[in-house]
């Protein structure tokens, strides 16, 4: 037991006095942000907990609640308890056709006065250091100003239609010392429980696991990106959207250990609709932000997507192929395919000789410094971070799209979602393919680990995980395309030798 706890932090007294000789602090607010919707039960649990928070004597904090147009007892227990805490503040919004967690989450920041916001969801339970040691974490790091704090968050995939949650009868809440210890089953873990064991703020893309039922925020920060979009309506994906933004203005996400929260089961609603609204909110984030990051998580859900991340950060065609295209195939290439072409895509490279001769119209790049790179030495084209399996142009925009053999490097069925959507946008695609993978690959890359494995350990970062790389063969290939007509392969020959680095090839990190 004491391992668990000592595992997350939670074995720390806490201490509402401190000399003020030796010890100099700054006082912190923190501005606690809620947005509910008939879920008064649920509410009212957590604002027993939050008003009873044990702050240092200097700090202080506000509980914003924003009703969303709720029909049920919710403004009725505010008011009751704000007679209880001054700092209690309450917020309606009437139910309308623009309602959604969004524009809550931004009534509630339009009315903070904090240096630090939390915000949490209704059912929500802090224990009573919790405020304390975020307020804590804030103040003892100079670089904090930029931190995004993710909470350990215990029963977040818990449904009571599912699960016995018997054990919840008489527990309290105000102590994680308490709960911890007994919630030791896989179902009660944070379904993040794997990444937050190591340095999450080292992973690939850390923003795709900042959801915002538990998450602080310095204030400044938030209201620099403009909080929340208003344009996602209905379940799903605004908070993601909101992470990513913070992760793009330099926010590093972090959990740090201590940070615990409890979310209190109640009916998981699951229909249709709910998935529709989800994939339709993906889908405007893609169309948004246009980047690689966005066209991953369309197809990529759970942890595959960091996985995956993790891949193409580490990826480096040098580790695969035996040496650079030869000029000589890349000549014919040009000759055959790109000859009086108007527009054209080249898709993966990331050796700056195989880009340079040839001269396509657009180039997709899959890491953002490579996309960098060549968008600085080939200023006459088009350069975008993609890959190309989701895309914005128009049906057959491209006279011919070619792809590198980084396309060989992916599963089967991220395969058909990119096939399906070169064939959308090209009038013909073209497959290079190498007659064989340089002799390091699986000793670079995949770690020696064998083909059943789909995870494996990132050859750079042994701590993280990444997606396997696949090793597609040229027959595999060809069975694949037999259902794409616009689709073919082309047989590239390589250079005896040659020395990628002098290309500007990017190193691991």
């Amino acid at each position: 037991m004491g391992g668990v706890l000592a595992e997350l932090g939670l074995e720390w007294q806490y201490n509402s006095t401190y000399d003020s000789e030796t010890e100099e602090r700054d006082a912190m607010k923190l501005s606690v942000i809620i947005p509910s919707y008939n879920s008064d039960r649920l509410l009212l649990m957590g604002l027993e907990l939050l008003m009873k928070q044990l702050v240092k004597d200097d700090d202080c904090y506000e509980i914003i609640v924003v009703d969303d147009g709720s029909d049920d007892m919710t403004r009725f227990h505010v008011e009751q308890l704000q007679g209880q805490f001054d700092q209690l503040h309450y917020v309606h919004r009437p139910r309308d056709s623009d309602s959604c967690r969004s524009r809550a989450r931004n009534l509630g920041i339009q009315a903070s006065t904090g240096d630090i916001l939390c915000f949490f969801d209704s059912g929500i339970l802090i224990p009573l250091d919790g405020l304390a040691r975020i307020a804590d974490y804030y103040r003892n790091r100079p670089e904090s100003s930029s931190h995004v704090c993710m909470l350990y968050t215990y029963g977040l995939r818990v449904d009571p239609a599912l699960t016995d949650i018997s054990i919840l009868n008489g527990m309290s809440f105000e102590s994680a010392n308490s709960y911890v210890p007994l919630l030791a089953g896989e179902e009660w873990q944070d379904f993040r429980h794997d990444v937050f064991r190591r340095d999450v703020s080292a992973v690939a893309s850390p923003w795709y696991y900042g959801f915002s039922c538990a998450i602080t925020v310095p204030a400044a920060l938030a209201k620099r990106i403009g909080g929340f979009d208003e344009a996602y309506l209905g379940w799903g994906v605004e908070d993601i959207d909101f992470s990513y933004r913070l992760f793009q203005q330099g926010a590093a996400f972090h959990h740090p250990k201590g940070l615990v929260a409890f979310h209190y089961p109640h009916p998981i609603h699951r229909s249709e609709e709910k998935r529709s609204n989800e994939s339709r909110n993906k889908a405007y984030m893609h169309a948004k932000f246009n980047e690689l990051e966005t066209e991953l998580y369309l197809i990529y859900e759970g942890p595959m997507y960091t996985f995956v991340m993790e891949k193409l950060r580490v990826l480096r065609m040098s580790d695969v192929l035996p040496a650079p295209y030869s000029e000589h195939s890349l000549e014919e290439l040009r000759c055959v395919h790109l000859d009086g072409m108007s527009r054209s895509l080249l898709i993966g490279p990331d050796c700056a000789g195989t880009a340079e001769l040839l001269p396509t119209t657009h180039l997709f790049a899959h890491s953002r410094p490579l996309t960098e790179l060549y968008q600085q030495q080939l200023a006459d084209r088009t350069v975008e971070y993609l890959l190309g399996c989701r895309t914005a142009y128009e049906g057959q925009y491209f006279d011919v799209v070619i792809v590198s053999d980084l396309f060989r490097l992916f599963s089967a069925d991220f395969q058909e979602h990119w096939l399906l959507e070169l064939s959308r946008i090209g009038k013909k695609v073209v497959l290079l393919v190498s007659d064989r993978f340089h002799e390091r690959f699986n000793q670079v890359l995949n770690s020696g680990i064998g083909e059943e494995h789909v995870v494996i350990p990132n050859p750079v970062q042994r701590k993280l995980f990444m997606e396997r790389v696949y090793q597609t063969t040229e027959s595999e290939l060809k069975e694949r395309i037999a259902a794409y007509p616009r689709v073919s392969l082309w047989a590239m020959s390589h250079s005896n030798a040659y020395d990628y680095e002098t290309e500007g090839v990017v190193n691991h990190e």
